[in-house]
């Protein structure tokens, strides 16, 4: 079988080059990739191939949408509330430095981090419900 065409290993079908948009990287199960990748796929099953030289090609390109995402949600956060980075940092329960080499791309977030900040941009009063600030014992009431 050539290099373009394998069998999967789930079913056994045949695996072709095709365009892949969202795959399972890590922790991530559904990451929709930037710019989507020529992968070997099933035909049957539709199972992603990870195969040893392509491996650093996947890596790379969730790598750098996780980057691009993660710096458009921190700015969008850090000026529709207003706040420090500082301030931001504690309601993600990471520190400053983590959150400043998050944002510069130096480092790639969790995937609990990356939901918690996908819910602080998007939801209008996450930002304040996420105050580390709020007593124990009011989240216990009621």
């Amino acid at each position: 079988m050539s290099a373009n065409k394998k069998r999967c290993g789930n079913c056994g079908q045949t695996m072709e080059r095709q365009t892949v948009g969202t795959l399972h990287w890590k922790d991530f199960r559904n990451l929709e990739l930037l710019t989507p990748l020529q992968l070997l796929k099933c035909t049957s099953c539709g199972e992603v191939g990870y195969f040893a030289g392509e491996v650093s090609l996947i890596d790379k390109a969730a790598e750098s949408t996780l980057q691009t995402v993660t710096t458009h949600l921190i700015e969008k956060i850090l000026a529709e509330h207003h706040c420090s980075q500082v301030e931001l940092a504690n309601r993600l329960g990471i520190t400053e430095t983590h959150l400043s080499h998050l944002k510069s791309g130096r480092k790639i977030l969790g995937f609990q981090t990356f939901n918690f900040l996908k819910t602080l941009a998007l939801g209008k009063d996450a930002f304040e419900k996420a105050s580390p600030s709020i007593p124990l014992k009011k989240l216990m009431a009621g």
